[in-house]
C-alpha cells in the first residue's frame, strides 16, 4: 500500500513603526499535514492501512515595543497557538482487531486503523505578557534598572484518546494451539474461543466511554526585579509570584496553589580584568499536563475491558466477528473499568509545584589586550517538592459498570503527592574560554564536570510525568532494591569541546576558512537491573499481586558505558565572481576525521532468582552485552 502525505504552510509577517518610538509586529503561521492510507500500528491486512492523519495548527503572535519616556520602556506580547492531532480509521470499515499469536510475528491489526480520527488530541496554548522597564540614575547611588512584569499562560489539553472509530476494539492472543486468524484463507477468516473452555486463546473487548470537554491549567505570574549598578558592584534582586489553577471536564481535579520565588545576584568587578559573580534563584515548575490528565481522564482512553466468554467459533468472516464484538452476551466478565467519573487516581488537595534551588558562583578573567576571556563556574541545583504517585497506602475505591450499574470491582486508590523522599541533585563545574589572537583566527572551548545524583527519575523514556516505584505497594516491594540512591540516567561526568578557525586572505582571489571542532563525552551510566514480581502480594492491598517493578542489584548508576570523541573539520572557500555584487563559495565538511568507533551502549537486562539463603541474586540475560548503540 502507498501512504500519501501532503503539507501546506502559510505564513505572514508584518512589522511597522507607528512612530520611531512605537513598533508593532504581528505574525501568523498556518500549517497542515495530511496523510492517507497509513497504518498507525503494524497492519496485517489492507483494511488496517486505510487510516488518515491530519495535524492542523496555527500560531498567531502580536507584540509591541514602545519607548514611553527617555527612561521608561514597555513590551507587550500576545501569542495564541492551536494544535490538533487527528488520527484514525473510517467507522464504515468496522472495529479494529489486534492480534498477537502463532500465525504472525509480533502483533498487528486487522479490519481497520486503530484510533478514532474524529477524536482530536488538542494541545492549545495562550500567552499574554507585559514588561515595563524603568531606568533610574542617581549621582551618589549609581544606576537602577527596574523591571515590572505580569504573565498569563493557559494550557488546554483535550481528546479522549479513543482507540477505535466505532467505539469497540478486539484484542486476541493465542496461548496454545488455536490460531485466531486462518492465514491461508482468502478472504481471511477468524476463530474465537473462550479461555475458560480450552485455555488456547484469550480475547478482550474494549468498549469506549464518553468523556467530553477539555482540561485547562492556568498560570498567572507577577514579578519585579532591580538591577543596581554602584561603582564596582552590581546587585540583581527580584521577586516572582506564581499562581496555578486547573480544572477538567469532570470535578475530579481542582489545582489551586500559589508560591513566591526570590532571585538575587551579586557581581563584583575586582579590576578591569577580574570579575566575581554569585547568584541564587528559586525556580518554580508548572504542573505538567500529564499529571492532571491522570485525574481528568483527558487523553486516558476511558473504557470498559471485558473478557470473551462466548462459544467456540471458527471460520468467522470480518462481519461475523464484528457482530460478536457488539453482542454483550459474549462478554460476560468485566476485567477492568477506566471511568473518570469514578476516579481511582486523585491529586492531593494540598499539592504544590516542584521547584529547584539554584546556586551559581563564577570567576571571570579578561585576557590581555581584549583578546578573549576565561570563565570558571560552579553550579549546585537541588530539586524539591517533586511529584509522584502513591498507591496501596491510600485505601480503596469500588467501581460500578457504567453501563449496567453492576459492581465491577474494588481497586487500590492512587494519589499524587509532593514526594518528601524523592531526591534529585545536580552539581557541576564548567570552564569556558575564548581567545582571539588576531583578526584572522580564534580559538575557543568548554569543559563541564557534572554529577546528577538521587533516587528518582520520575518518568520513563517517552512517558513524561508517569510516576515511579516510590510509594507504590511499599509492603510488597523490596525497598533497597527498588529505590537505591546513586547516579541518575542523565549523569555525564565530562563534556569537552574545543574549536578553532583560521582565515587565509587571497585579496581579489577570495579567502579560505579552515575550521575544526573536537568533542569528548563520558559514557552514560547503567546498572544491573531485573524485573521483579510482587508475587501473591500483601493482604493489605487489593491489586499488587503479580505486578512488577525494576530492581537494582548493584546500586544505581554504578557502571558506565564507553565514552566517545570526535574530530570534525571543514574548509570553506569564498571567491568574487562579479565585482562586489556577486560572489560564490563552496565548503567541504569531514566528520569524525579520526574515525573513532565506540560502543556507546549494550543490552544490560538480567533476571533475578533466589540464592541459597533466600536472597535475590542477579544473572545476565542471554542477550546481555549485545550492542544496541554505536557512535
Amino acid at each position: 500500500y502507498t501512504t500519501a502525505r501532503e503539507e501546506e504552510r502559510f505564513q505572514l509577517k508584518l512589522r511597522g513603526a507607528i512612530t520611531p518610538n512605537h513598533v508593532l509586529e504581528a505574525s501568523y503561521l498556518e500549517f497542515s499535514s495530511d496523510a492517507t492510507n497509513r497504518a498507525g500500528l503494524p497492519a496485517y491486512d489492507l483494511f488496517a492501512a486505510t487510516g488518515i492523519r491530519s495535524d492542523p495548527r496555527d500560531i498567531m503572535t502580536v507584540s509591541y515595543q514602545g519607548v514611553l519616556t527617555s527612561s521608561v520602556y514597555l513590551d507587550l506580547i500576545y501569542t495564541d497557538k492551536n494544535v490538533s492531532i487527528q488520527s484514525g480509521g473510517d467507522p464504515a470499515n468496522g472495529s479494529p482487531f489486534l492480534y498477537a499469536g502463532n500465525a504472525a510475528p509480533g502483533f498487528g491489526i486487522f479490519h481497520n486503523h486503530w484510533w478514532d480520527f474524529n477524536d482530536a488530541s488538542v494541545r492549545d496554548n495562550e500567552n499574554i505578557g507585559a514588561n515595563l522597564t524603568q531606568v533610574v540614575s542617581t549621582n551618589d547611588w549609581g544606576e537602577h534598572t527596574i523591571e515590572y512584569g505580569v504573565q498569563y499562560v493557559k494550557s488546554t489539553t483535550g481528546g479522549e484518546n479513543r482507540q477505535s472509530s466505532t467505539g469497540y476494539n478486539l484484542l486476541a492472543y493465542d496461548l496454545a494451539d488455536t490460531d485466531f486468524v486462518n492465514v491461508g484463507d482468502d478472504p481471511l477468516t477468524f476463530n474465537l474461543e473462550s479461555y475458560f473452555d480450552t485455555g488456547n486463546q484469550i480475547a478482550y473487548r474494549w468498549e469506549a466511554l464518553g468523556l467530553g470537554g477539555v482540561q485547562e491549567i492556568e498560570n498567572t505570574a507577577a514579578y519585579i526585579q532591580d538591577s543596581w549598578q554602584f561603582n564596582q558592584w552590581r546587585f540583581d534582586v527580584g521577586l516572582r509570584y506564581e499562581e496555578y489553577t486547573g480544572k477538567g471536564p469532570l470535578p475530579t481535579v481542582n489545582i489551586d496553589f500559589q508560591d513566591i520565588s526570590p532571585r538575587i545576584g551579586v557581581t563584583y568587578n575586582i579590576d578591569a580584568n577580574w570579575q566575581v559573580v554569585g547568584s541564587y534563584g528559586k525556580y518554580i515548575s508548572r504542573i505538567n499536563d500529564n499529571v492532571a490528565s491522570n485525574v481528568t481522564g483527558v487523553g486516558g482512553a476511558p473504557l470498559i475491558n471485558t473478557l470473551y466468554t462466548g462459544p467456540t467459533l471458527s471460520g468467522l468472516s470480518y462481519d461475523e466477528v464484528e457482530d460478536i464484538i457488539r453482542d454483550d452476551d459474549n462478554w460476560g466478565i468485566t476485567v477492568g473499568v477506566y471511568d473518570p467519573s469514578q476516579p481511582t487516581v486523585l491529586l492531593d488537595p494540598d499539592l504544590e509545584a516542584p521547584y529547584a534551588n539554584d546556586f551559581n558562583l563564577a570567576v571571570k578573567r579578561a585576557l590581555p589586550r581584549n583578546t578573549g576571556s576565561f570563565t570558571l563556574t560552579y553550579t549546585n541545583r537541588e530539586f524539591k517538592n517533586l511529584l509522584d504517585d502513591y498507591v496501596g497506602e491510600e485505601g480503596t475505591v469500588e467501581i460500578e459498570d457504567p453501563v449496567s450499574g453492576d459492581p465491577a470491582g474494588e481497586f487500590d486508590l492512587t494519589r499524587w503527592y509532593n514526594c518528601d523522599t524523592c531526591q534529585r541533585d545536580y552539581q557541576a563545574v564548567a570552564a569556558t574560554f575564548e581567545y582571539r589572537p588576531g583578526a584572522k583566527w580564534n580559538l575557543g572551548g568548554n569543559w563541564t564536570w557534572s554529577e546528577t545524583r538521587g533516587n528518582y527519575e520520575g518518568e520513563g523514556r517517552n512517558t513524561p510525568s508517569s510516576g515511579s516505584v516510590v510509594g507504590d505497594y511499599v509492603e510488597s516491594t523490596n525497598q533497597p532494591l527498588a529505590i537505591p540512591t546513586g547516579l541518575l540516567d542523565e549523569d555525564i561526568t565530562h563534556r569537552v569541546a574545543a574549536w578553532g578557525n583560521y582565515r587565509f586572505d587571497f585579496d581579489r582571489f577570495g579567502s579560505l576558512n579552515i575550521g575544526a571542532i573536537a568533542t569528548y563525552q563520558s559514557g552514560f551510566v547503567w546498572s544491573r537491573t531485573a524485573s521483579l514480581s510482587r508475587g501473591t502480594g500483601s493482604p493489605n492491598y487489593l491489586n499488587d499481586g503479580g505486578t512488577r517493578y525494576v530492581g537494582w542489584f548493584d546500586g544505581r548508576g554504578q557502571n558506565r558505558f564507553e565514552g566517545f570523541y570526535s574530530l570534525d573539520m571543514s574548509a570553506r572557500y569564498a571567491f568574487p565572481i562579479f565585482r562586489d555584487d556577486v560572489s560564490g563559495w563552496f565548503k567541504i565538511n569531514v566528520l569524525n576525521v579520526l574515525n573513532n568507533d565506540a560502543q556507546t551502549s549494550f543490552t544490560t537486562s538480567g533476571s533475578a532468582s533466589e540464592g541459597p539463603g533466600g536472597e535475590l541474586e542477579w544473572s545476565p540475560s542471554s542477550s546481555f552485552g549485545n550492542v544496541t548503540s554505536q557512535n
